[in-house]
């Protein structure tokens, strides 16, 4: 049985209720060392692209560290290189469009009340 065969038949047995276990499935292949294409082949049908899936991932990290008091001493645009993103300007669009929220006012809104 191929690699392939064997992910199809381990995707088709999660079934739709693990759609949202895809995102870590699929990182765990990749650092495993399939190819991404595969990766994405087998992904694909239950939930989305790798690449969606990562933004996802960079997405929910960064706003767990902007919520994260040890980490409110660095800059947005340091935090969104730390998270995966290539530069500030398309972090704060892609993080406001999934939070409502500029990731400044996320932040401040986050750690209200923290000493």
């Amino acid at each position: 049985m191929s690699v392939f065969s064997e992910l199809i038949r381990v995707r088709d047995r999660l079934g739709a209720a693990a759609a949202a276990r895809m995102t870590e499935i699929g990182i765990d292949l990749i650092i495993a060392g399939l190819s991404e294409r595969l990766v994405r082949e087998v992904s694909q049908p239950v939930n989305g692209s790798v690449v969606v899936q990562r933004a996802e991932a960079h997405l929910e990290t960064a706003a767990r560290r902007l919520a994260d008091p040890a980490c409110a001493h660095l800059s947005i645009g340091l935090l969104a290189c730390g998270c995966g993103f290539a530069g500030q300007a398309h972090f704060v669009r892609r993080f406001k469009e999934r939070h409502g929220a500029a990731p400044r006012a996320y932040r401040q809104a986050a750690l209200v009340g923290v000493p």
